[in-house]
């Protein structure tokens, strides 16, 4: 729905704006055409119904085949012009069209492409998923697939400070510590999955910074709701601690979250992740100064 309605309100400018250009165009001509007819028709009718002369052109005498030489090469004279103009207004109106029209099958062509790498990125990650192999030791049970991913998640959260509702950066660490204490154990195991969720944001959902700048990908939206359907909400919890644990990807959190990305999501501190995305972005820049 999201990009459906994008490409509707994107076309319908488009094609409101090039359908002035043309009718300005189409009625310019018409204009001119009109008034060029008019002056031919005035100087005949002046010159053989009244029998008037026509100063301009110096004709005095109707009765001499001399008369419609004159007559013939003033109309012919005059709609040449005008008929060549109104040809080349017509041969450049055809081709802006043509132009259009490629121009949008080509922004289609992209777009179709788009959506069907993105589908095949969405069926790779699927099998990476198949493939995810995770031990409890507690449970003493190996779970795979989205449940061995979901029983990952659910380790971690064994190992979640006391004071969970406390976000300032003193926990925010101790949080990123046990991360990667508990991260260096599993991403063996089911850290293909994720790569391919950061690598589909990278690529589709987040060329810009600014996720709502449509000038460069505008089914980003769209790309994005679909990521989000295709992953867990334990998958997007943990996506999300790897993004904040990271110099490249925390640059994305805020807008992802902006966008709704974990608005459901079931993470440590849950009613502060934006507090906790502050902070990661605050304590990455302060790494990079």
């Amino acid at each position: 729905m999201i990009r459906n309605n994008f490409n509707k309100k994107v076309w319908t400018g488009s094609v409101k704006k090039n359908a002035i250009a043309y009718g300005a165009i189409s009625v310019a001509s018409l204009f001119v055409f009109l008034i060029v007819i008019g002056m031919v028709l005035w100087a005949v009718c002046k010159h053989f119904l009244l029998g008037e002369d026509i100063p301009f052109i110096q004709i005095y005498n109707s009765g001499t085949a001399e008369y419609w030489g004159q007559i013939g090469d003033f109309i012919g004279g005059t709609l040449n012009p005008v008929l060549s103009f109104a040809a080349f207004m017509m041969l450049l109106i055809n081709y802006l069209k043509q132009k259009r029209d490629s121009e949008g099958n080509e922004i289609n062509n992209i777009r179709t492409l788009n959506n069907h790498r993105f589908f095949e990125f969405l069926k790779l990650m699927h099998e990476a998923a198949r493939g995810v192999e995770v031990d409890d030791p507690e449970e003493g049970e190996t779970l795979r697939n989205h449940r061995g991913l979901g029983r990952a998640w659910n380790i971690f959260k064994r190992m979640e400070p006391k004071k969970s509702d406390n976000t300032e950066p003193p926990i925010f660490l101790e949080l990123n510590g046990r991360y990667r204490v508990w991260r260096s154990k599993y991403w063996p195991a089911i850290g293909s999955y994720f790569e391919l969720s950061l690598f589909v944001i990278d690529q589709y959902v987040a060329t810009k910074k600014d996720i709502n700048d449509f000038s460069e990908a505008p089914d980003k939206l769209y790309f994005l709701a679909a990521l989000r359907a295709q992953l867990t909400i334990d998958e997007r919890s943990i996506l999300l601690y790897e993004m904040m644990n990271s110099k490249r990807w925390h640059t994305y959190l805020t807008d992802l979250h902006a966008n709704g990305f974990w608005y459901d999501a079931e993470y440590i501190l849950a009613d502060r992740v934006t507090a906790l995305i502050n902070i990661a972005v605050e304590f990455h820049a302060e790494q990079s100064s």
